[in-house]
């Protein structure tokens, strides 16, 4: 079943794909660029392993965290990553924002493509504004992860 708010972008990077898949699994690099732009990430860890975790603790320039939790659902170095996100928890701790992002890193003459999916699993309550920005929170994190792969 697809949710209306479900997601594919596409970009090429114009570095090769053993680069890319380390700044999307080395928790440094992930700092660098995750987030929409102007955002930070004070907290990243990464534990690549099927069923490890990932958290991130994105900033805003006002200083407001937005907390992130993801569990690795599957691993193919350096093709694929699956992980399924939580966000927006509510007073129990539930995320009312969950999404499985499906990211393939795909190496054509030196340069990476990679084509991301989020497909929406859940969205409660305020989740639904912050879906509104999805598309330009990822394309905001691509620009980053550009620029970053650049300057390298």
């Amino acid at each position: 079943m697809t949710h209306p708010k479900d997601l594919v972008l596409t970009r090429m990077f114009a570095v090769p794909r053993s680069i890319v898949w380390k700044a999307w699994t080395n928790p440094v690099e992930l700092a660098k660029w995750f987030g929409p732009a102007m955002f930070t990430n004070p907290v990243c860890e990464v534990d690549l392993r099927v069923g490890g975790k990932m958290r991130i603790e994105m900033q805003d320039p006002q200083g407001n965290r937005y907390p992130m939790s993801a569990t690795y659902e599957e691993i193919d170095p350096p093709s694929k990553l699956v992980f399924r996100s939580g966000a927006l928890e509510d007073e129990n701790g539930k995320p009312q924002l969950e999404v499985r992002n499906t990211v393939t890193f795909e190496e054509i003459d030196g340069q990476t493509k990679i084509t991301m999916k989020a497909d929406v699993l859940a969205d409660i309550g305020p989740a639904h504004m912050a879906l509104e920005g999805q598309k330009e929170g990822w394309s905001g994190s691509f620009d980053k992860l550009a620029t970053l792969l650049t300057a390298n």
